[in-house]
């Protein structure tokens, strides 16, 4: 009889990832903070990767003795709550000052 080697199931089950993938991408969205201030945002749902279509919550928190400034890059504008549609992979910046 022969049995599948581990090998094999690997690489099935890898094939299996990467068609799944392929019919149902996953885009990435990283967010970064800048400027001289401190804070950091969440997102709502939080995940390792996003359907197309998705919309993404960020929230900027500002800590004490800074502000909030703007978003930056896949998102614009100074209010602290952006919504975003995932629809690529994006790259958010969060941009903080001193008070």
């Amino acid at each position: 009889m022969n049995e599948p080697s581990i090998l094999h199931l690997a690489l099935a089950d890898r094939l299996a990832k990467l068609r799944d993938n392929v019919l149902n991408p996953k885009f990435e969205l990283e967010v970064r903070i800048t400027g001289k201030g401190l804070g950091n945002v969440s997102r709502t749902p939080h995940s390792d990767g996003y359907e197309k279509g998705k919309v993404v919550s960020l929230v900027a928190h500002a800590e004490e003795g800074s502000r909030f400034v703007r978003w930056m890059n896949a998102a614009t504008g100074s209010y602290p709550i952006c919504n975003l549609r995932m629809d690529s992979a994006k790259l958010v910046f969060a941009e903080f000052e001193q008070v």
